[in-house]
């Protein structure tokens, strides 16, 4: 007993035994218990739940315990009064709740349960929801009965605008009807809701990851195989969701309203979904420029975390209006430039970039175009991309880094062989043979490229084979000082 938890009496008989593995109940013999408990403050088991939870409300129990130890039956009843609750991660929260359960065997009738959700929308949430009438709170509510030993029963679930998770980060309030069933087969969660606003908050940059090149290895362990009761207690899903007309994303660069609908079956850890969530308006801060979204969509068909890609965003108001299109899945992406009208890949980054044609580059802009480029390959190597597309090189720099020869003079005695910006290129080489290598170079603000194909004679002498920009056939020969 005891100011804040209350009243708690109780007494039992039981008999234990040793057994197989350790102290048992004697399956044989009775058990009998009764448990009255009167808490009138359940905040002193919030500490238990971490430092930022919050419980609250009043909780009467009366419980009986009957039968052998081999099968003990519980009865009784419990009741909470002005419940409150918050979960710190997902910033759930109910008040003002009411529950009453009832006990019988292995029977668990919940009679009454409900429930309001305050809405607490953070500041970024609700400059997009301006123009929407906020409610101060939706509703839970719930009903039905489970009998865990017949495995059978049905539990209903209703919510209307019920704010499921609210945080600095997301807000997403919900409203549609939930079931659980239990069957022979196991457990079925199933519903359909609709998302009545919503707010998707993304860091501008991941999290950190462990490097690439960094590899775990644990002991390998056999894994144990699943009881045939574990195997009948699994769960299975089949939920579909709307997302309405006021969900929205703003993280990463991108700045639009959600749309669509998905179909999500299977169990927990082999999720299968059908539909598609599609980009309605917005931007894209990429590169440095405010891109607008032409067109954005995920097409479900599978595995959940494997949808399909369709997105294209492009800079607007300009002669040539350039962008990006990303197709192919989430794990194989494809990504290339587009344009209207359509113009070489070089000059799409130019006006993306930067704006302007490449007859109108300024000292320095080809480094940024060179920047630009190395970030969408996803490396500064490059060695990202030719992993996927089977090259042994792509690289993007100056020229004389990337040639046998090295680069030309850019001015002689008989005046120009070619511009400064030249220099700047994107190059990818493969090699077909062991002593014949193939190499285009593709310049960043220009249309001027090259095709080389190298032939290596000996390790002294080289013939170099040029078209394109400055054509030419050459015959190298190194020597080495020491």
């Amino acid at each position: 007993a005891g100011d804040r938890i209350g009243r708690l009496e109780g007494d039992g008989r039981a008999m234990i035994e040793r057994g197989a593995t350790g102290w048992q109940l004697a399956k044989s013999q009775a058990v009998d218990a009764h448990v009255v408990a009167d808490v009138p403050d359940l905040s002193t088991v919030a500490a238990w739940l971490g430092p930022d939870a919050k419980v609250g409300g009043r909780l009467g129990a009366n419980i009986v315990v009957s039968g052998t130890g081999a099968d003990p039956r519980v009865s009784g009843e419990a009741r909470a009064q002005d419940l409150a609750l918050r979960e710190p991660q997902s910033g759930f929260e109910i008040e003002k709740g009411e529950v009453a359960l009832r006990i019988a065997g292995k029977a668990v009738t919940v009679e009454r349960f409900e429930a309001s959700t305050p809405w607490h929308v953070p500041p970024p949430a609700r400059r997009k929801l301006e123009g929407m009438t906020l409610p101060a709170a939706g509703r839970i509510t719930a009903d039905g009965a489970l009998d865990l030993g017949g495995r059978a029963g049905t539990l209903r679930l209703h919510l209307d605008h019920a704010a499921v998770t609210q945080t600095n980060a997301r807000f997403l309030a919900i409203s549609g009807d939930a079931q659980l069933q239990a069957t022979h087969d196991g457990v079925l969660a199933s519903g359909a809701f609709k998302a009545d606003a919503g707010w998707i908050g993304a860091l501008s940059s991941s999290l950190p990851s462990i490097s690439e090149d960094v590899i775990v290895v644990r002991k390998a362990q056999a894994s144990a195989p699943v009881p045939a009761e574990r195997d009948k207690e699994r769960v299975n899903l089949d939920v579909r969701f709307d997302l309405g007309n006021r969900l929205y994303f703003e993280g990463r660069g991108l700045d639009t309203r959600l749309a669509g609908s998905l179909h999500v079956t299977g169990a927990p850890t082999a999720l299968k979904a059908e539909g598609s969530i599609r980009t309605l308006g917005g931007n894209y801060n990429g590169y440095g420029q405010k891109l607008s979204i032409e067109r954005g969509a995920l097409a479900f068909n599978g595995a959940v975390d494997n949808p399909q890609l369709n997105v294209r965003a492009v800079r607007k108001g300009l002669p040539v209006e350039a962008g990006v299109e990303v197709t192919g899945t989430v794990v194989h992406p494809k990504v290339r430039l587009v344009s209207t009208p359509d113009v070489p890949d070089p000059e799409k980054l130019s006006w993306m970039i930067l704006g302007r044609g490449p007859s109108e580059l300024a000292p320095g802009d080809a480094s940024v175009l060179v920047a630009a480029a190395a970030s969408m390959l996803g490396k500064g190597d490059g060695t990202g991309i030719q992993e996927k597309l089977g090259l042994d090189e792509v690289k993007i720099g100056r020229a004389d880094t990337q040639s046998v020869l090295g680069v030309l003079p850019q001015s002689t005695v008989a005046g120009r062989t070619g511009t400064a910006s030249a220099a700047e290129v994107v190059s990818v080489g493969k090699k077909l043979t062991r002593n014949v290598h193939l190499t285009f170079e593709q310049g960043l603000s220009d249309a001027e490229g090259a095709l080389k194909v190298t032939v290596n004679l000996s390790r002294q002498f080289q013939v170099l084979v040029r078209a394109g920009y400055l054509p030419g056939l050459d015959l190298v020969r190194r020597w080495t000082f020491d």
